[in-house]
C-alpha cells in the first residue's frame, strides 16, 4: 500500500447528484469506510471562489460541507470527473521529481489524454491552475508531487491509475541497471538531504512518519542513481508551513 499512498496523503472523490465524498482531511486512506473517514461537501460553491481567504474560508462553512473537515485537494476534486483518485506513488513521483520531468512524461505516456502541471503548492494554488485547462484530461500529472486520475467510469479510472503506476516503474527498471524496488527499510537509510515532495516537508520533524521517511529517502536513491533531481525550494517549503490546511492535518 505505501507504494501508491503513504500515511495521510492522496485523496479520493466520489460525485453523486450535487453533493460529492471526499477524503477528510489527515485519515489515512486505508482508514476510509462507508460510516467514516470522509466528507460530503457542496462542490457548486467552489465556482465563486477566487481567492486562498475564500478557499480557507470554505473550511469553516458548514453550509459546505457535513462530517469530518475535507481534504484541502477539495477543489480540485470539484473541478474533475464523477471519479477522482489523486496518489503519490513512489515509482511514478520519482519521475515527477527528476530534472525535467516533462520530457520522461511525454514518452512515457504519450498515447494517454494527460496535462502536465509544473510544481504547484497544492490546495488553492492547485485548484486555480487546474480550472485554468481547456478541458479536463484523463490523467493530471503534478511535478514534485502525484498524480490524479478522473473518470466517469469506477471501472475505468481503476485500471488507468493501475497502468500508469506499472509505467513508471517498468521506465524505472529500464534505466537502472541494479534496480532496488521500494519497501518501508529504505526508512532506516541515510535521511536524504532534500525534500522532494509536500509531505515530505509537512512531516519533516523528528516524529516523522516512516512510510513518507521511506518514500523520501527512495526518491533520493533515484535521482542520485540517474544523477538528476528537481527539489522543492526554500520558497516552496515556506509557503508549504504556512498553509492553516497544513498546520491543521498536521496538528491531527
Amino acid at each position: 500500500f505505501p507504494v501508491t499512498i503513504q500515511h495521510t496523503g492522496g485523496n479520493i472523490s466520489v460525485k453523486a447528484g450535487d453533493h460529492m465524498f471526499i477524503k477528510a482531511s489527515g485519515v489515512e486512506m486505508k482508514s476510509v469506510n462507508r460510516v467514516d473517514g470522509y466528507s460530503i461537501v457542496r462542490p457548486a460553491m467552489m465556482k465563486g471562489i477566487v481567492s486562498s481567504e475564500k478557499y480557507d474560508a470554505l473550511f469553516e462553512s458548514e453550509i459546505f460541507f457535513t462530517g469530518k473537515r475535507p481534504s484541502m485537494e477539495v477543489g480540485l476534486h470539484a473541478l474533475l470527473k464523477k471519479y477522482t483518485i489523486h496518489l503519490h506513488p513512489v515509482y511514478l513521483t520519482a519521475l515527477l521529481c527528476l530534472d525535467s520531468p516533462e520530457k520522461i512524461i511525454k514518452e512515457v505516456y504519450q498515447s494517454y489524454n494527460y496535462k502536465y502541471i509544473p510544481y504547484t503548492t497544492p490546495g488553492y494554488s492547485l485548484f486555480r491552475a487546474l480550472r485554468r485547462l481547456d478541458n479536463v484530461p484523463d490523467v493530471i500529472f503534478l511535478q514534485n508531487h502525484g498524480v490524479v486520475i478522473t473518470s466517469d467510469s469506477k471501472e475505468e479510472a481503476l485500471i488507468l491509475t493501475a497502468d500508469v503506476v506499472y509505467q513508471a516503474q517498468k521506465y524505472l527498471q529500464n534505466q537502472i541497471l541494479s534496480f532496488r524496488s521500494f519497501t518501508l527499510d529504505f526508512a532506516k537509510e541515510k535521511k536524504s538531504p532534500y525534500s522532494y515532495f509536500p509531505d515530505a516537508v509537512i512531516f519533516s520533524d523528528k516524529k516523522q512518519n516512516q512510510e513518507v521517511l521511506a518514500f523520501n529517502n527512495y526518491i533520493h536513491y533515484i535521482t542520485e542513481t540517474l544523477q538528476s533531481r528537481h527539489i522543492l525550494s526554500s520558497e516552496n517549503m515556506f509557503e508549504l508551513l504556512s498553509l492553516e490546511s497544513e498546520k491543521y492535518r498536521k496538528s491531527l
